[in-house]
């Protein structure tokens, strides 16, 4: 267990506008691996998102918003397991292995990230290092990346590696906006859209609705 004087950062919980963010670079990321044989299970998953992150935060670059706390196997977000089990059940991927570790994007999946290439077309300074980390790691395995980000400072204490961290202790988190320079660029219309679709349980609900023609108590994401 963590150890009890290990203080969390404040407000780590993502806006909804951050989650659904988080969900399409997810699956664009996994898109991106499984197309480059790069993707080899969840663990490795989670180190190309923390390396991703990372990188981009140390540009300045508002783009990945996961808490992630150091644990038995180096960086570790509940958030991506919450956002894998969320797109599994939105039916955009899936997880193919016996012991369910390989992830694959589906037909709707494919389609989904067809209809939006715009965003990451528009947002390809912020991309561009996400797939250089993924096609940088293409042959590593999850223990290689581990090491690798052991043997890096944790990012909000330089003077710390995150070999030394103890359990429990944040490495990484969603950087504040008075130190954002860059943004990941998204129109309001696309953002509703995506959450609509990536908001786990939303879909069905919607499905649902139409069968029975009623409507659905909806909250609108962003504000006029």
């Amino acid at each position: 267990m963590p150890e009890t004087d290990i203080v969390s950062p404040a407000n780590t919980e993502r806006t909804e506008a951050e989650a659904t963010i988080d969900r399409f670079l997810l699956l664009s990321l996994i898109e991106e691996a499984h197309l480059t044989r790069s993707l080899w299970g969840k663990t490795k998953l989670e180190k190309l998102v923390y390396l991703s992150q990372y990188a981009l935060e140390k540009m300045k670059t508002k783009a990945f918003n996961y808490y992630f706390y150091k644990w038995h196997y180096g960086p570790f977000s509940d958030q991506i397991y919450r956002d894998l089990d969320g797109l599994t059940q939105c039916g955009v991927i899936r997880l193919r292995s016996r012991n369910n570790d390989e992830m694959v994007s589906t037909t709707s999946g494919i389609r989904l990230l067809e209809i939006y290439s715009d965003i990451l077309k528009k947002n390809r300074d912020i991309y561009e290092p996400i797939e250089e980390i993924v096609l940088d790691h293409k042959d590593y395995t999850a223990d290689d990346i581990k090491e690798e980000i052991y043997n890096t400072v944790v990012f909000y204490d330089r003077r710390k590696y995150v070999r030394d961290a103890r359990l429990g202790e944040p490495l990484l988190f969603r950087l504040p906006e008075h130190e954002t320079r860059i943004t990941f660029r998204i129109g309001k219309k696309e953002l509703e859209s995506l959450f609509i679709t990536l908001a786990p349980g939303f879909s069905d609900q919607i499905s649902r609705a139409r069968a029975n023609k009623v409507l659905v108590d909806y909250r609108p994401l962003v504000s006029p």
